[in-house]
């Protein structure tokens, strides 16, 4: 089960995050942000899993950004960016006193992530990127926008599950009738029993305006001087957010890239899978070590 956290950012507006907690695990927490109509809900897994009791058990927040989950929506002056999200992140990681985390960003949230590497390096130790990049395709962005502008709101949660289904079952082919119900779960908060809204159908305006050919959401200039940090991707197979000419000038940036086919899946893998949980916590426990290293050199 998680803690509930409401915090507040710079310009006032009021966040949401979960804390998955693990005890008094000295790991390296990780904090995890969604893809940009998703939200805190999707992590639910993962996040269960690496701070269950365990030699690497740790610390795990999921955020819910500016206009998605639980947090504030609208009453912003000026439209939700990639740069606004990375400082309302960074806010969080403040207030809650993470000195040293790893960052695992879905799509979006990744390119969120990558711009708080750049923005405070001495705050992150390591970035997962879960089918996300510098740039994505223009058309699978295309897609997404359209999802969130007009995306309606089932009445019950089991439409919502038929309708994910319905809508997203080229991208998860393998998932039974209670995976998709868990999604639906995941993905619709909670309003008295029936499905809400779960994102601003407004922050689709932002990208739709600006289009991907756009400079603002074009980071390779902020990967490439991020080559001394460890990357992990994890990559859908059936993806088509991120093109294989993305990938390979992403490892002609970072000589050190990890990356890991996810079976099975689309945009952006689910993360409840055995194989992406083990190369996330093996990772993590790779990162912990060669700062142990690190260490011991210097001393």
């Amino acid at each position: 089960m998680w803690q509930d956290y409401n915090f507040t950012v710079r310009d006032g507006a009021r966040l949401y995050a979960r804390r998955y907690s693990s005890g008094r695990s000295t790991r390296r927490s990780l904090v995890c942000l969604a893809a940009l109509g998703d939200n805190s809900g999707h992590f639910d897994s993962l996040a269960a899993s690496l701070s269950a009791p365990g030699p690497d058990q740790r610390d795990v927040y999921a955020l819910d950004l500016h206009g998605r989950g639980r947090s504030d929506r609208g009453g912003r002056h000026g439209d939700i960016s990639l740069l606004t999200d990375a400082e309302d992140a960074l806010d969080f990681t403040t207030l809650a006193g993470l000195k040293s985390a790893v960052l695992l960003g879905s799509g979006h949230g990744g390119q969120v992530a990558m711009l708080m590497a750049v923005l405070r390096p001495s705050a992150v130790t390591g970035l997962i990127l879960n089918d996300a990049a510098p740039e994505f395709e223009a058309e699978a962005v295309t897609r997404v926008v359209g999802e969130i502008a007009s995306l309606p709101v089932p009445a019950s949660f089991t439409d919502a599950s038929h309708m994910l289904r319905l809508m997203q079952g080229a991208t998860y082919p393998r998932l039974g009738a209670e995976d998709w119900m868990a999604l639906a779960r995941a993905h619709y908060p909670d309003h008295g029993g029936k499905p809400g809204r779960p994102c601003d159908p407004g922050l689709a305006r932002y990208y739709s305006l600006t289009g991907n050919g756009d400079d603002r959401l074009s980071l390779w200039s902020q990967f490439a001087a991020l080559k001394g940090m460890p990357v992990l991707l994890l990559r859908g197979e059936l993806s088509q957010m991120i093109g294989k000419a993305t990938v390979a000038r992403m490892a002609d940036l970072h000589p050190r890239l990890e990356v890991v086919r996810v079976p099975g899946e689309g945009h952006p893998p689910l993360l409840r899978d055995r194989l992406s949980q083990a190369a996330i916590v093996q990772f993590l426990v790779r990162g912990e070590q060669r700062s142990e290293l690190q260490l011991k050199a210097v001393a």
